[in-house]
């Protein structure tokens, strides 16, 4: 399923999943949101809501423990350095494309690798990011464009213009991964 033909990625907050989905085939893959919620204001730890799309790609051709800061890649990760939550791997920079969710930019709202965790796809533990797994980011990377579109839903805090094709969407996307994991 692609938006309009286009291929997109959709984010269900609830479920702590994010859907690539492009020519007919949907990837699916586990993701951590902003710990704070969901919310488009400056400084709040939420991951925006709504219509976003990739404005910039940052770290090709990084080794993929490649930490970033100010998204300059600073070195590769060590443990013993005890950064709890460095951004890794390859980054995904998001820009809103609607009035609510449009100073995302300057939020420096981004998908980006993290650290492993059993986490990932059960909390929500980013501070608004939308982290995944260090190897998953790097497959997601080589795979999306920039302008790529992406949507983020939350079905806890909708947005007052959202419609119940929203919810039938993502229940279309959960339906199919229960569908894929009997088949493991």
């Amino acid at each position: 399923m692609a938006w309009l033909g286009r291929p997109c990625l959709i984010i269900d907050v609830q479920n702590q999943r994010m859907y690539w989905c492009q020519k007919g085939l949907c990837q699916i893959f586990e993701v951590s949101t902003g710990k704070n919620g969901t919310g488009e204001t400056m400084d709040s730890g939420m991951t925006p809501r709504g219509w976003l799309r990739i404005n910039s790609k940052i770290g090709s051709g990084q080794a993929v423990d490649t930490i970033f800061k100010g998204r300059k890649p600073v070195g590769r990760y060590d443990p013993s350095l005890g950064d709890h939550d460095p951004i890794l791997s390859r980054i995904l920079w998001l820009e809103g494309m609607q009035p609510h969710n449009s100073c995302t930019k300057d939020r420096y709202i981004y998908i980006h690798g993290a650290l492993e965790s059993p986490d990932f796809g059960v909390v929500p533990l980013s501070e608004g990011c939308v982290r995944m797994q260090m190897q998953d980011c790097l497959t997601l990377f080589d795979q999306v464009h920039t302008g790529c579109l992406v949507y983020i839903h939350d079905d806890d805090n909708l947005l007052p213009w959202q419609a119940s094709w929203s919810r039938i969407l993502l229940s279309k996307l959960c339906m199919s991964e229960r569908l894929d994991n009997s088949h493991a």
